[in-house]
């Protein structure tokens, strides 16, 4: 037995050798595999979306994520006494709008700083019916605009002493409760192309209201896009305050905000496309509107007498 062992000595050394480095192998596979399944769990928790907090949840429509994710919605653009306004505020004015002109920048702007000399005035005469004026809703960069807007129609309501207004609103529909046959896109391009075109010539003096409606009238074509258009191109109004004109209430509100005889810009109004949806509203429809009169009673403040008096007291300055 002696001599065997002695014989095949070389071997077992080499066998038990062998059963050693398979040992080896064995264990560093084993910690390998641990390790990558660590690092695929580390990424798919990266991957993975973070619940929002409900916190985060608004009451009013969402701001597009075009100008949240802005990197310059807290930049400065002016001063309005002691507010100041930001690019956010501006830009939140105009996602209501197609055209994002220079002018049309220049029109919000300005209806921006008089919606802040209103909130100023109401501060300082402490009006009544208006609720706090805060950061929630003045000189901040994450005020609540749509409670902004609300606040100031609450203030103009409280100040002026206009019962009744007379216009006439001008519209041409793209989505009219489904998408005719030349598709949605196609559609919308042709009716904003009209309408932009009839807009302009208004504003110019080509055109009145009236004529620019009576050239959509008899434009057969749009009934490709609308088969009411005939019925949809002309709307007059003549309504109290606080009664709606239209199913756009900022809409609205900027026709109480115009000056008598002046033309409003192009706005986007939304309606529903029953094919995709009985709940949720699309972009059907372009309008642009006159103020052409308004009736005033003998009770109440002087909107305009007030505004004029005050507005001097609170500088503009631009950046």
């Amino acid at each position: 037995m002696v001599e065997i062992l002695r014989k095949y000595k070389l071997a077992i050394l080499a066998l038990f050798i062998l059963l050693l480095l398979y040992l080896v192998l064995i264990f560093q596979t084993s910690k390998l595999t641990k390790t990558q399944a660590d690092k695929s769990n580390k990424t798919t928790m990266a991957l993975s979306p973070t619940p929002a907090s409900s916190n985060t949840i608004k009451s009013y429509p969402s701001i597009p994520s075009s100008i949240s994710d802005s990197k310059d919605a807290k930049k400065i653009i002016a001063k309005v006494g002691e507010e100041i306004i930001y690019q956010k505020d501006l830009d939140t004015e105009i996602s209501f709008y197609p055209i994002k002109s220079e002018q049309t920048k220049k029109d919000l702007l300005k209806k921006i700083i008089e919606d802040s000399k209103y909130l100023q005035i109401a501060k300082e005469e402490k009006l009544p019916n208006i609720g706090i004026i805060d950061d929630n809703i003045f000189n901040s960069p994450d005020k609540d605009y749509f409670k902004r807007v609300d606040s100031v129609q609450k203030i103009k309501k409280e100040l002026s002493q206009a019962t009744n207004l007379k216009g006439v609103i001008i519209s041409i529909w793209f989505l009219n409760d489904r998408v005719g046959p030349l598709g949605y896109e196609k559609a919308k391009e042709i009716a904003f192309s009209k309408i932009s075109s009839l807009h302009q010539r208004v504003k110019l003096g080509e055109l009145t209201m009236r004529q620019a409606a009576e050239l959509i009238k008899n434009d057969a074509s749009l009934s490709q896009i609308d088969p009411t258009y005939k019925l949809n191109a002309f709307l007059e109004f003549n309504v109290p305050k606080g009664k709606k004109i239209t199913w756009e209430e900022q809409f609205d509100n900027n026709l109480w905000y115009m000056k008598v005889g002046e033309i409003s810009e192009i706005y986007t109004g939304k309606s529903y496309d029953f094919a995709k949806s009985k709940t949720e509203k699309f972009e059907a429809y372009y309008l642009f509107g006159q103020a052409e009169e308004e009736n005033l009673s003998s009770s109440g403040y002087n909107s305009d007498s007030m505004f004029k008096e005050k507005e001097k007291n609170y500088e503009v300055v631009y950046y």
